[in-house]
């Protein structure tokens, strides 16, 4: 072989192993923050507007913390705090119907 198509070879073979680099980032699951579970959407996202705004105005909604827990909206601070305030990602804190007598 040529020199010149060593060269290629080895040139393609460098841009095949930064495309698969690129997406063992993509869905890897250690840039994960605390009680994620999902890929983080973009902010236009109906959504996350949604639940973010909600957040806001009523920092008390249990549905708005575990979404954006789950999703990674929040940051690994204060993800990690309401974590463990809710009980883990995903706890369920609903009460139960009161029983009829």
């Amino acid at each position: 072989m040529s020199e010149s198509k060593k060269a290629r070879r080895s040139s393609d073979d460098g841009e095949n192993e930064a495309k698969e680099g690129q997406g063992a980032v993509i869905g890897s699951m250690d840039n994960f923050k605390p009680g994620q579970r999902y890929m983080t959407p973009s902010p236009g996202d109906g959504q996350r507007v949604f639940y973010e705004t909600l957040l806001e105005q009523r920092p008390d909604s249990q549905m708005a913390r575990d979404w954006c827990i789950a999703y990674g909206i929040l940051d690994e601070a204060k993800a990690k705090k309401l974590t463990i305030k809710s009980g883990g990602a995903g706890a369920v804190t609903s009460k139960s119907p009161a029983a009829k007598k």
